[in-house]
């Protein structure tokens, strides 16, 4: 039993010396300071760490590093592995935060500098230092318990934003002072508390680096104060701050967060002074300003807001939820709205008036698995003349006046909508008009009934009459406009496709006393079968009318009388077995070539000039 004790003995005593020669004579702490180059180079690319001097004794510790070529660590003071207490200055100089990246998973840039003092036991200790991070004037106070912060007095003073920014591995899209007061009691308890003040001040948005980086187009310089007060207690945070922009300003009153259940219950209050500023985030030019106010509820990662706004000058009210920051659901009503100044707020000519009303309820904003409705009514329009005539390039004369609604169903990746256009010119009406989110494509089958023709004359310059109901279809995605449509017109068939700016009709088997008619034209020919095709564009204002009728006989008119002693033969006596019309048209009037053909005799018709907004017919080039 001796011999076993002895032995045991023996084993103790060595691994004791052993452990002492290993930590605290010049051999062991050559061992441990080469242990320590070895964990902390590896697999590091641009950062070569090395133990300048490490002496550790049971009374004293003396460390010395160098990162790469000149960052400095140092450590150094008075030890009691017996007591376990420790009275230890440092030192902490890194010229290049870059080399430490694959250590802290960031992009850092910048430097740190920082010295101190961390004295105490395992049971309590402080760490006490000073700092100039992000060029700052910082000082911190940590109390640690069992080496666990509980208690932390922070004072950071003029910390440039931009720099705090890079050093967290952020682009430096914000510059401007930063100052923190923070005094926090009780980390490791339900009873913590304390207060946390902060501000900064000439804050700016750097137009270029925020550009570039979330592919914006942000030209106005934007400036912004932000003051941020925080009392912290029995695990419940109370917050107020306000943002002040040169956008606007975004004040929450009175903010509560339970530090324990990370519930969050706040209001807030967003004003926009200026939305022309905001043209750069959202690819529009934008002009007014708008409040809204509300409250936000958040608790494991839903957040849930309920507020009201006067945006473009209406009573609007909305809530949303969303799921991990993404919109889930939304509810909305827009009353009282005024189109004029819907038109202003997204900067568009005042080109009509009225009253706009919107309610929607979307309960699944996800795309894939779209659910709701939006239903609009634009009630009392009035369209403003002397704006559509410039902006469109019209000639519209008399009051135009309307009322729309439209009822949109929202499913998976599709918007389809019920569109009821009712105006005093026509009425238009369409069925299951389908917008594809994902493909940016609008499709809708749609039906417009014109009670008196004379009223079009406003938008395409020819005054018809009688009445039509057409019925057709438009398709519009991101580099197409296809309109097409048809009707019976004419007494035969009408029909036409605009592709674009191009425009193509066909009128097949018309009457042409009808045509004349319609056209407020004189009676001065019969065919009960004629067809005609026209070519035009609408930017150039020319195209082509190609046709021909049928058994065609002229009636008596001053135009034949006139026509008559030129030709030499009575035309109203004659059917003509074809009369072939081939005309270019051009912005105020047409050319014509007309071929009259009968077993008799063929004759022809060069450059007949008709003019659209008189109606008449070049005499003088008749003659010639």
């Amino acid at each position: 039993m001796k011999k076993v004790l002895l032995i045991c003995s023996f084993i103790i005593i060595t691994i004791l010396i052993m452990i002492y020669a290993l930590l605290f004579t010049s051999f062991g702490n050559k061992i441990i300071s080469s242990y320590i180059e070895k964990v902390i180079n590896h697999e590091q690319e641009e950062l070569y760490f090395k133990v300048e001097n490490f002496n550790l004794t049971t009374k004293k510790l003396d460390f010395k590093a160098y990162v790469n070529d000149g960052s400095e660590l140092k450590i150094s003071g008075n030890i009691s592995i017996w007591k376990r207490d420790f009275d230890l200055k440092y030192s902490i100089n890194i010229l290049d935060l870059t080399i430490i990246k694959n250590l802290n998973n960031l992009e850092s840039k910048g430097s740190l500098c920082t010295n101190g003092i961390f004295k105490g036991n395992y049971k309590n200790a402080n760490i006490e230092g000073i700092s100039n991070i992000a060029k700052s004037q910082t000082k911190y106070y940590l109390n640690l318990k069992k080496f666990e912060i509980a208690s932390l007095n922070l004072e950071v003073k003029e910390a440039k934003i931009n720099e705090l920014l890079m050093i967290m591995g952020n682009p430096s899209y914000l510059k401007g002072k930063l100052n923190i007061f923070a005094d926090i009691k009780n980390f490791n308890s339900s009873n913590l508390e304390g207060i946390i003040k902060s501000n900064i001040v000439k804050g700016k948005v750097d137009n270029d680096v925020i550009n570039q980086e979330l592919e914006l187009g942000i030209g106005n310089l934007i400036n912004f104060e932000f003051d941020f007060n925080a009392s912290i207690v029995a695990n419940n945070m109370e917050i107020k701050t306000i943002l002040d922009t040169s956008v606007g300003d975004i004040l929450i009153d009175r903010m509560i967060v339970d530090l324990s259940t990370k519930k969050i219950n706040s209001d807030y209050k967003i004003n926009i002074s200026n939305m022309a500023v905001l043209s750069g985030f959202v690819d529009k030019k934008l002009a007014g300003s708008f409040i809204t106010t509300g409250i936000i509820e958040s608790l494991d990662n839903k957040i849930k807001v309920d507020g009201i706004s006067d945006i473009f000058e209406s009573e609007t009210k909305y809530k949303a939820i969303f799921d991990n920051f993404k919109l889930s659901s939304i509810s909305f009503s827009i009353e009282k709205a005024k189109i004029e100044n819907l038109l202003k707020m997204i900067s568009e000519p005042i080109y009509a008036t009225g009253d706009l009303n919107i309610v929607g309820n979307i309960k699944n904003a996800d795309l894939n698995n779209l659910d709701g409705f939006v239903n609009s009514n634009f009630n009392n329009i009035a369209v403003v003349n002397e704006v559509t005539n410039t902006v469109f390039n019209q000639n519209i004369k008399d009051d135009i006046t309307a009322n729309l609604v439209i009822n949109s169903k929202l499913v998976p990746n599709q918007v389809v909508s019920q569109i009821a256009l009712e105006t005093n010119v026509g009425n238009l009406s369409t069925t299951n008009s389908t917008y594809f989110i994902k493909e940016d494509i609008f499709s809708s089958e749609y039906l417009f009934n014109i009670p008196s023709l004379e009223k079009m004359d406003n938008f395409i310059g020819i005054k018809l009459l009688g009445k039509m109901d057409l019925l057709g279809k438009i398709t519009i995605d991101e580099n197409k406009f296809l309109l097409d449509g048809k009707s019976n017109f004419f007494n035969g068939l009408f029909d036409f496709r605009l592709e674009n700016e191009n425009l193509m009709i066909n009128l097949t088997h018309i009457n042409a006393k009808s045509l004349l008619l319609t056209l407020e034209y004189p009676q001065i020919l019969d065919s009960s079968d004629g067809n005609l095709t026209i070519n035009y564009n609408l930017d150039s204002k020319k195209g082509e009318l190609v046709g021909s009728f049928i058994n065609g006989q002229f009636l008596s008119n001053s135009f034949t009388s006139f026509l008559n002693p030129i030709i030499k033969t009575d035309l109203e006596k004659d059917v003509y077995k074809t009369i072939n019309i081939n005309s270019k048209i051009k912005d105020e009037f047409l050319i014509s070539n007309i071929i009259f053909k009968n077993e008799n005799k063929d004759f022809e018709i060069k450059d007949l000039i008709i003019d659209y907004e008189t109606k008449s017919i070049d005499i003088e080039n008749l003659k010639k």
